[in-house]
């Protein structure tokens, strides 16, 4: 079984994880292109979007009310899996511990890009969180980068700064 190949002018990665039916799921670095190669060398699409497409569905989070795209039976018998956990089990090469999460960078659960996804237990998911909100409140967010909202969010959360005096450190930073 073949790691990586081009679907659709997209290249897409393996997910590592059993299937029931001998499936290989395979998503692109963004989450945005998935397919599933059956054993008879059958391959079906998946995109993982917000229109309504046979494969893929909008998960809606009961705590949170906040919405999460997955890919939807794509292992067979019914077994699902975030697109955020699909491109970081793909591309970073690395697994989901028990007991962590996955954490959007810029706060949109729907951009899956490698590069907004940082995997958090549920404690420190809750400090970049509460960071996050902070910084959504002043209006700061829509401004900053993944890679500047990471280095806020990790600074405050390991020195112990208000999230004014993080901001202050880090406007006077970017000043100059």
């Amino acid at each position: 079984m073949v790691n990586t190949f081009i679907f659709e002018e997209t290249e897409v990665r393996i997910v590592p994880r059993e299937s029931i039916d001998g499936r290989a799921f395979y998503v692109s670095r963004d989450g945005r292109k998935g397919c599933y190669v059956k054993p008879n060398g059958v391959v079906r699409k998946c995109n993982a979007t917000t229109s309504t497409t046979e494969n893929c569905k909008i998960h809606s989070n009961a705590v949170r009310k906040q919405r999460y795209l997955q890919y939807k039976n794509v292992f067979g018998s019914g077994k699902h899996i975030l697109v955020s956990h699909a491109v970081w089990l793909a591309w970073s090469g690395k697994p989901i511990p028990e007991g962590h999460q996955m954490h959007h960078l810029n706060g949109i659960v729907t951009d899956n890009r490698l590069e907004n996804l940082i995997c958090l237990s549920r404690a420190e998911h809750r400090r970049y969180d509460a960071v996050q909100r902070a910084l959504r409140m002043s209006g700061r967010l829509e401004t900053m980068t993944s890679e500047e909202i990471l280095a806020v969010t990790q600074q405050y959360v390991l020195d112990g700064l208000t999230i004014n005096e993080r901001m202050k450190v880090y406007e006077k930073f970017h000043r100059n």
